[in-house]
């Protein structure tokens, strides 16, 4: 039972590793000033599209539950710090990273719930 719900919890860490990547390029094109990483943003959200290219590929839980998510990584990454270096480094790195900490047993959970 849980097996099947392996394809989909990989791709939703996929997902929000190409999105937070796609936020992360956003920002280093506002610090730096150069246009260069646009372009490697346009392809992370570009990839999440094509992984998710409908909306009813994406149950209304598992959407609620990404929000969710994805704030309590961000609340995190502010005031949890991580003590490898790496990825301590950005802000976003530690936003992924608590992110997929927190997300994926979570995602797992909706999935075999409300799937």
């Amino acid at each position: 039972m849980w097996l099947n719900l392996f394809p989909k919890v990989i791709k939703w860490c996929f997902s929000t590793l190409f999105l937070m990547l796609g936020i992360l390029f956003l920002a280093m094109t506002k610090e730096g000033g150069t246009p260069g990483p646009i372009i490697l943003a346009l392809f992370s959200f570009g990839a999440v599209y094509w992984m998710y290219k409908s909306v009813s590929d994406i149950p209304k839980q598992v959407a609620f539950a990404t929000v969710a998510i994805y704030g309590a990584g961000a609340a995190a990454a502010m005031y949890i710090p991580l003590d490898h270096f790496p990825l301590n480094t950005n802000f976003f790195i530690a936003w992924l990273c608590w992110s997929l900490m927190i997300g994926t047993p979570v995602i797992a959970f909706v999935y075999h719930k409300y799937d």
